[in-house]
């Protein structure tokens, strides 16, 4: 059976679309960026404020104008955001996990309570990825933060 393509369907021929290889060119040429990023916050463990302007500094550079468009047609109301693409946010991420896996929990926790009342989502997502590897080391402060969130 043939189905017939749609709006916005990936073409046939198995090659992104531009828009697609523009996306992945984008994050390539921002994924060191990002890294470097994530390391770089486990310097300011223990000034959360720090981190947060920080993080967000960080994250204006990783920004994509084209990527906000397309969160806020598809999101409209989804509040600031820094545009930044997923691969990108979760590189940051990973890169902070793997710099303070070795840095108490406490430390961590300050951390989510100061970017959990940050006005843009993706200091707020930063947040619960901190939580989530909280949650087995210190179970209440970090359902607290939690509940406190949503």
């Amino acid at each position: 059976m043939i189905v017939p393509a749609t709006a916005g369907s990936r073409p046939t021929s198995g090659r992104p679309s531009q828009k697609s290889a523009a996306a992945e060119l984008f994050v390539a040429g921002r994924i060191a960026r990002a890294r470097a990023l994530g390391h770089g916050l486990a310097d300011h463990l223990q000034d959360p404020g720090a981190v947060a302007f920080a993080l967000n500094r960080g994250l204006t550079t990783l920004a994509d104008p084209a990527y906000v468009i397309g969160q806020q047609s598809v999101a409209p109301g989804i509040g600031p955001t820094h545009g930044v693409r997923s691969p990108l946010h979760r590189a940051v991420i990973r890169a902070f996990a793997a710099a303070t896996q070795d840095d108490s929990p406490a430390s961590l926790l300050l951390i989510a309570d100061r970017l959990l009342v940050d006005p843009a989502l993706e200091a707020r997502w930063f947040a619960f990825a901190i939580l989530e590897r909280t949650l087995d080391s210190d179970p209440e402060r970090s359902w607290q933060l939690i509940r406190r969130a949503v």
